[in-house]
């Protein structure tokens, strides 16, 4: 608390109280967070308190307002602050230090009366309590702190009765503030007993800090018993739970609470034979859902698996800032591990010593584009990010967990909804959206199937304009902020088709939230954080001013203090617009956010709306339907399509979790059959894709439900452009190449010239359409971040143009034409696991989702001889999707007219990549590439069958390449049956699948050394490449990428990695006929390290786990032992070896709670068994 540092600091320091100077040093160091006290102290200070103080025998009223007069006239300070300014000089000084009498009477709240015994004996836990509380949430308006908790009940006595006696707020000065309450009484009802808690403390006109102060909450119980729960608010505003204690209640005491008991009996009492009603909490009894049940064990399943995987810190590289709206900066990041992350999630970002709060835009896989409170400049190399998911679970369940009687619709949609479903056909569910906006009038509980491109985001908005000219409230929640955006920028457009435009000036409907679409976020009335701002105009003004000062501040010092201070200035005012913003947002007609939103903020704890509208259901939780529907009060409606993607769980609970609300109200069942239910009515006419795309869809997913509008003939000028004109749909089949697919240490996988040909493509689009209408979709994440590497190479700044995603990314959007990258290939023998499971129905969900984002034009792009031949499964749907486009697309392949070489002659793949159709010209091309090497030149080698003729002049560069000092190496997937002169410079490896030569770590040649390429499928088959391809590849983020995924500098034998290189200028040890001799590490181990129990030599191995230790083979002992660090250092000591991420040399190697760490000079920390 600030008067016990002051007090510490004048007791530890009293000379420093004799001297201007080194009192206003004092009060810097001891409160550097507290600038205005410590400017107050030192004031004090300047105006003599300290003589003042020595020379009166007692410290009275007269002195007291004496000495604040003073400071007030000479420094124009607040009659508050001085007030507490002088008492704390006066108290502590005087008091404590001088031993002076104070009689000054200050106007303060008075100290609350308590039993004795109350706070002695305080417990850590509420295992003696009957009842127990949640960390509160604690917020301090204008007036008033407010206090908002859940209290559960831990006896099942129903005749037990609680109370809440007393909110105390005590800030971090010492001053108290506090009320006594009379009409919170809880009760134990039927069910689960849980009541929410709200209560407020009057700030009598003051304005106290949360930080560091403390909050204390009385309870009384009929048991006889007063209980004080004592809670702390730290520096970052978090609320910790200090202890609970308890004493028996005082005659005083008691009489209170028999007055608050009486009290509440009588306002509970119907009035004129009329159903009263009582504004107090007890009387909404919580009930318990059977239902329910399994779904919430199956969210703390999830919860525990997410604190236990995801409560640390994950790090972020390569951070690009992509604006800054209303001082909230965006960037976008690549993640090293791959998460699912909803949007509106909290975060916390750590760069360097400095941290920002802020919230998940949109998490996918490998990348995550955040919104924070703080402008760390357009780049951040790399950073960290704090991630608590679990919280979005928790919130969901304390709103299940308050589940009463008054939840008609959610309770309903649990119990009777999986019951109603009809055995009428199908073919007869009620569709169109008039059908839609009929079956909303009529029925409290509304379901509505939307296809792709059938108006489902413009059915919402005319249903929400509606009920909003009926004078009644509208809440509309979504998985994801374009979804969001989009339904409110229909309702703008009808708006004002309807002429009904002043609606929105006047805050009747407002998007709450982080607004994704650029477009409306320019508005100013619509968005919330904007309207806030501008009814405003002091706090825009100053917010203005602030913007400006900061900018030019980080022109000439962008690491200063000023800067700093700007920026914590900022960060307060967007917490005073945040309040504004919250009760515009409160009393609008119409509110449009997230589910995440709609279910951690507090603002939609009580209140309830007319109409509550859930777009895209087939991506959520049923327990985030639940929530959702909880709000509703006359009418609650799902908007989605079970054929599009399902909800994301990762723990054993997922199975369940992963249901969508289609399946759990019995619409379609695990096969993807079909049934009618009397909430159900079907949005059926598409306005989005030409009929030669939409075929597909309709025919094997909707059941010939589909129909295609008239208006989408206009697509056809799509079709019209290149690539491939007047063709919408077109199959680009690799069979015949050499278009290996692998996977990457992630397990994604990625197929090199699938990426480069789909780039080119894409490249070629983008020339002849609107920007940002090109998509290229992939199963997987790690082809979408190799084709975003090309893309970025090329187009830098404007690479937003052409947008590279997995087909998450894409849910809810469309693009004019859409590049679909099945990936899959040889040498696996099987597809993976995205495109040959359909768990869930899930292959079926990805393959509607990728087709149905197109308007004019669809390229599919894969290996049909892979495809044909190695999938056994006849009812995979990329299967049917295949054979489907080779008799019924536009099919540019090798075989009959040899259209793919024609088209790969006419792509145009850019600044960075360059085709060579002729093996000769390419080998001309590299020659000199190895000539100019400096450093290294690695290569890989997937097949044996090689052109020595051909390939002579390769040979002999890479040797005269080494005999200039330069680092050859080469690895084969084949080594045993190389010819003589490649196996001398060769060493095996099992992970040499593609054809490259990587030059210094910044040109990548594809196809060569040239050799003939052959994949073998199932049943001893055997496919030829017959397509010769050679690419040079110079872009840096794309040369990086594949570096990266083929992990080009290292080998592996038997499933261990091993580092490929021995030192600069030296070959790998591969004198064995195998090619497999160790190297590095394993070879000094082997040769040096005996066991200690045979004598034999010992081996490095790495677990399953990834923990590297050592393990005798011997027959006769089998015996592991610890690689410690002093046979690595020794090692390090013997050898001087590398990095085999940066070349630079291994410093040292330690030993953390973690296991062994190893260090190169540049800072990177590779396995103790790559080295």
């Amino acid at each position: 608390m600030f008067i016990d540092d002051f007090e510490k600091a004048l007791l530890k320091y009293p000379e420093k109280t004799g001297n201007v100077k080194l009192f206003q040093e004092l009060m810097a160091d001891l409160f550097p967070h507290e600038k205005k006290w410590s400017n107050l102290m030192v004031s004090l200070y300047k105006l003599q308190i300290v003589e003042h103080i020595q020379k009166e025998k007692e410290l009275n009223n007269a002195v007291f307002y004496a000495m604040k007069k003073k400071l007030i006239d000479n420094y124009a300070t607040s009659d508050v602050d001085a007030s507490e300014a002088v008492r704390i000089w006066f108290e502590v000084y005087g008091k404590k230090i001088l031993k002076k009498t104070c009689s000054f009477v200050m106007d303060q709240v008075p100290e609350l009366a308590l039993p004795d015994e109350l706070g002695i004996n305080k417990m850590k836990s509420y295992g003696d309590c009957v009842f127990k509380f949640n960390i509160p949430q604690i917020t301090r308006l204008d007036d008033y702190i407010e206090a908002t908790s859940v209290l559960t009940f831990r006896i099942s006595d129903p005749s037990i009765k609680l109370a809440l006696y007393k909110g105390i707020f005590i800030d971090k000065l010492g001053i108290q503030y506090s009320d006594q309450y009379e009409d919170k009484l809880y009760s134990r009802g039927v069910g689960l007993a849980t009541r929410k808690i709200a209560c407020s403390i009057p700030l009598n006109g003051k304005h106290p800090g949360l930080q560091r102060a403390k909050i204390f909450l009385q309870i009384l119980s009929t048991e006889g018993a007063i209980y004080q729960i004592e809670y702390v608010i730290d520096d970052t505003h978090k609320v910790k739970f200090e202890g609970v204690s308890k004493a028996k209640i005082n005659q005083k005491v008691h009489n209170d609470f028999k007055a608050i008991i009486e009290n509440n009996h009588n306002n509970s009492a119907p009035a004129n034979g009329g159903a009263g009603g009582s504004t107090v909490q007890s009387e909404r009894v919580i009930i318990q859902v059977p239902e329910m049940e399994e779904f919430k064990k199956a969210l703390l399943r999830e919860k525990f698996f997410l604190q236990k995987e995801g409560g640390r810190k994950y790090k972020v590289t390569d951070g690009k800032q992509l604006n800054i709206q209303r001082g909230l900066a965006t960037y976008v990041f690549d993640m090293e591990s791959e998460l699912f992350l909803a949007d509106d999630a909290p975060i916390t970002l750590h760069v360097g010593a400095n941290e920002a709060t802020g919230s998940v835009l949109v998490c996918e896989e490998f990348s995550i584009t955040v919104v924070i409170d703080k402008d760390f400049g357009s780049k951040i190399n790399s950073a960290t990010i704090s991630i608590e998911p679990w919280k979005l679970l928790e919130a969901q369940e304390n709103k299940l967990n308050s589940i009463t009687a008054e939840d008609k619709i959610a309770i309903k949609i649990m119990r009777q909804g999986p019951c109603l479903i009809t055995k009428d056909p199908i073919q007869t569910i009620l569709k169109g959206q008039d059908a839609a906006k009929n079956k909303i009038s009529k029925s409290d509980i509304t379901v509505i199937w939307g296809p792709p491109g059938t108006g489902k985001s413009y059915t919402m908005a005319n249903n929400a304009i509606e009920f909003l000219t009926q004078g009644k409230s509208v809440l509309m929640v979504s998985h994801s902020n374009i979804s969001v955006d989009g339904v409110v920028n229909q309702v703008i457009d009808q708006l004002k088709a309807q002429n009904k435009g002043s609606w929105l000036k006047s805050g009747r409907i407002l998007r709450y939230g982080y607004v994704r679409d650029e477009k409306l976020a320019e508005n100013r009335n619509a968005v919330a954080f904007n309207y806030a701002l501008d009814k405003n105009p002091d706090l825009k003004n100053r917010m203005d001013i602030l913007q400006r000062k900061k900018k030019n501040i980080k022109k000439t010092a962008p690491y200063s203090k000023e800067l700093d201070a700007v920026e914590k200035e900022l960060k307060s005012l967007r917490g005073k617009i945040r309040s504004q913003e919250a009760k515009y947002v409160a009393h609008a007609d119409m509110v449009a956010t997230t589910i995440s939103k709609a279910t951690i903020d507090h603002l939609f704890d009580e209140r309830k709306y007319d109409l509550v509208m859930f777009d895209e259901v087939s991506m959520a939780y049923v327990t985030q339907i639940f929530c959702a529907a909880k709000l509703a009060k006359e009418k609650f409606v799902c908007v989605g399509d079970f054929n599009q993607l399902a909800p994301i769980a990762q723990s054993e609970a997922k199975k369940l979790l992963q249901i969508d609300i289609f399946t759990y109200l019995g619409i379609v069942d695990a096969n993807g059959k079909l049934h009618n239910h009397k909430w159900l009515v079907m949005l059926n006419e598409q306005r989005r894709m030409l009929p030669a795309i939409s075929a597909f869809p309709n025919k094997f997913i909707y059941n010939n439900l589909l129909k295609d509008h008239s208006s989408v003939s206009v697509r056809q000028n799509i079709a019209a452009k290149m690539p491939v004109p007047n063709e919408a749909l077109v199959l680009v089949d690799l069979a015949g190449t050499y278009c290996a697919s692998d996977k990457n240490l992630d397990n994604s996988r990625y197929n090199i010239i699938s990426a480069i040909i789909a780039f080119a493509l894409a490249k070629q689009t983008n020339t002849g359409h609107s920007k940002e209408e090109i998509g290229v979709i992939t199963p997987y994440a790690a082809q979408a971040r190799l084709i975003g590497a090309m893309v970025l190479d090329e187009l830098g700044s404007n690479a937003g143009q052409i947008a590279c995603s997995t087909v998450h990314q894409f849910q809810g959007s469309e693009r004019d034409v859409i590049i679909f990258d099945s990936v899959e290939s040889y040498p696996g023998t099987q597809a993976g696991f995205l495109m040959s499971k359909n768990e869930n129905r899930s292959l079926v969900r990805l393959i509607n989702v990728a087709m149905t984002r197109a308007r004019g034009k669809l390229i599919v792009q894969g290996n049909s001889q892979f495809w044909l031949n190695t999938i056994k499964d006849k009812n995979n749907l990329f299967l049917r999707l295949m054979e489907y486009m080779k008799k019924n697309a536009y099919n540019i392949e090798h075989a009959k007219k040899k259209t793919l070489e024609q088209m790969l002659l006419n792509l145009d793949f850019g600044k960075n990549v360059r085709y060579y159709d002729e093996a000769n010209l390419a080998c001309k091309r590299l020659i000199p590439d190895i000539e100019k090497a400096k450093n290294k030149i690695v290569i890989s080698l997937p097949s044996s069958e090689m052109n020595l003729e051909f390939n002579k002049n390769i040979y002999d560069a890479l040797l005269q390449a080494r005999n200039n000092f330069v680092s050859v190496y080469v690895k084969s997937i084949d080594y045993k049956s190389l010819p003589s002169n490649w196996k001398k410079i060769s060493c095996a490896s099992e992970n040499a699948i593609f054809p490259l030569i990587v030059i210094d770590d910044s040109i990548i040649w594809y196809g060569l050394p040239l050799a003939r390429g052959r994949f073998k499928g199932k049943d001893n088959m055997s496919f030829v490449d017959v397509v010769q391809l050679c690419f040079r590849l110079n872009g840096k983020h794309a040369v990086d990428m594949i570096r990266s995924l083929t992990d080009i500098d290292m080998k592996v034998i038997d499933g261990i990695r091993k580092p490929l290189v021995a030192g600069r200028g030296a070959l790998p040890e591969s004198d064995s006929e195998s090619g497999n001799a160790l190297s590095g590490i394993h070879a000094y181990v082997n040769k040096y390290i005996k066991c200690q129990i045979c004598n034999q030599s010992m081996t490095v191995v790495r677990s399953f786990k990834g923990k590297v230790y050592l393990k005798c083979f011997s027959g006769d002992s089998d015996h592991n032992a610890f690689l410690t660090k002093d046979v690595v250092n020794a090692y390090i000591a013997h050898t001087n070896p590398t990095c085999p991420q940066c070349r630079g040399y291994i410093k040292k190697c330690g030993v953390s709670k973690f296991g062994l760490w190893v260090m190169c000079e540049n800072g990177h920390y590779p396995k103790a068994d790559e080295i």
